[in-house]
């Protein structure tokens, strides 16, 4: 089962996928700081890939809905604790 799973449409779709990433840390300097946790700055890449995904429901995304703020209630209570 598992060697038919390996074979199957997902595995050699992950095995691409893989090979994208792989390259991209290779050539995309950007890319590389973005995996490194080195910037916040979405690559390109990504942002490539959402647009690919989500098809025409890309335009009805609200502004900044792609971008997340991983410190934001550690920065609401420090802002609550301040007043």
């Amino acid at each position: 089962m598992n060697v038919v799973r390996a074979v199957s449409e997902e595995g050699f779709g992950r095995v691409a996928y893989n090979k994208k990433i792989l390259k991209q840390l290779n050539t995309d300097v950007k890319f590389r700081q973005y995996f490194e946790q080195e910037t916040t700055e979405l690559p390109q890449f990504y942002l490539d890939l959402m647009k690919e995904e989500l098809g025409p429901l890309w335009e009805w995304l609200p502004e900044g809905a792609i971008f997340h703020d991983q410190n934001a209630y550690l920065n609401a209570v420090e802002e609550r604790i301040a007043v």
